[in-house]
C-alpha cells in the first residue's frame, strides 16, 4: 500500500477519507520531516492569501486565514 503525507495543521477528515477510498495509507502532519518514509505528499489548500502581506491593499480577496498563512511561513 501505498503511502502519503498530508501536510497540514488542520482537520483533514476528507483528505484522509479521500486517501483510504483510493487505497492509500496516510499520516496528516504539520512536519515535512521524514519524507523519505512517503510515497507522496499532498499539500492541503486554502483561502486567499492576505494581500498585505505585499504591501497591496485588499479589494478582493477573501477567507483569508490568517492563523493558516502564520504556519505556512
Amino acid at each position: 500500500m501505498k503511502k502519503v503525507l498530508i501536510f497540514s495543521n488542520r482537520d483533514c477528515d476528507r483528505y484522509v477519507l479521500g486517501c483510504n477510498i483510493v487505497g492509500l495509507d496516510c499520516d496528516v502532519s504539520e512536519s515535512l520531516d521524514n519524507l523519505e518514509e512517503y510515497d507522496g505528499l499532498i499539500l492541503v489548500g486554502g483561502g486567499d492569501l492576505d494581500p498585505e502581506l505585499y504591501g497591496q491593499k485588499n479589494i478582493a480577496s477573501r477567507n483569508i486565514e490568517y492563523e493558516f498563512e502564520e504556519f505556512e511561513e
